[in-house]
Order: structure tokens, then C-alpha cells, then sequence
């Protein structure tokens, strides 16, 4: 059980951060700086919009996410929604490593909803959003 503890405790706080460091150093090294910038900036702006959203639909978040002292609303979930619009910038660059960070947003999600800090709503609210923001600066920004 332990192990278990473990792997929810990593996935839901630590696994957003390796990813997008993973990221943006494979991106130094494959791309150039100025795609890790654009990269750098729809995480920035994934995260600004998912804040903004929370506080639009103010939803709240399971009981148990006040053992971690999480007060703020839960809808849409920013974890989710960073990693997915992660994902979809990557995808539009290299295949393969898009669907590893889609795939990663979905298990941090899940880990989120499985340590009681988000509802299940607040993780597909997030992916979609993501996904959306992704989509859109994927294409905008020509990365």
C-alpha cells in the first residue's frame, strides 16, 4: 500500500513538473530557443487561463482536498490542462512524445481524482481546455 501511496503522491504533485522539464530541455537540444519559448509560453498561458476559469465557475473540490489544504476551486483541473496543452504542442513537433505527455496528463489526472483533490469533471474540463489552448498555439504560434 505504501508503494501505492507513493506513486499517487509522485503523480499527482511531481510528475507535471518532470514532464515539462523534460520537455523544454529535449526542446533546447532537438528544436531551438525559439520554439522552447513558444512552448514555454502556452504553459504560461494554459495555466493563467485555467486559474482565471476557476474562479468563473468556482466549483468545489472533493472533502478530502482539504486534508492538503487546498481551498481554492477545483474546475477545471490546471494540472491537467498544463500537461495537455503540452501534449498537443508537442504533437504537432514529434508524434510519439505527444501522445507520452496526453497519455501523462490523463494519469495525473486520475491520480488527482484517485487522492480525492479533484472530481472527475475537473480533470476532462482540463484536458479539453488544454487540449484546446494546445491546439490553437500549435497552430498560431507555428511551433
Amino acid at each position: 500500500m505504501m508503494i501505492i501511496d507513493t506513486i499517487l503522491t509522485f503523480s499527482t504533485e511531481w510528475l507535471i513538473y518532470v514532464a515539462i522539464i523534460s520537455v523544454l530541455l529535449t526542446g533546447l537540444l532537438w528544436w531551438c530557443f525559439k520554439t522552447v519559448l513558444k512552448v514555454g509560453f502556452t504553459i504560461l498561458t494554459t495555466y493563467i487561463a485555467a486559474n482565471i476559469l476557476k474562479y468563473v465557475f468556482n466549483t468545489p473540490r472533493p472533502a478530502e482536498a482539504v486534508t492538503y489544504f487546498i481551498y481554492d476551486p477545483g474546475f477545471p483541473s490546471g494540472h491537467t490542462a498544463v500537461l495537455a496543452a503540452l501534449g498537443m504542442v508537442v504533437l504537432s513537433k514529434n508524434r510519439f512524445l505527444g501522445i507520452i505527455i496526453l497519455g501523462l496528463a490523463l494519469i495525473v489526472g486520475l491520480a488527482r481524482v484517485a487522492s480525492g483533490i479533484h472530481f472527475p469533471i475537473d480533470i476532462v474540463g482540463g484536458f479539453v481546455i488544454g487540449s484546446l489552448i494546445g491546439f490553437i498555439f500549435s497552430r498560431w504560434l507555428k511551433v
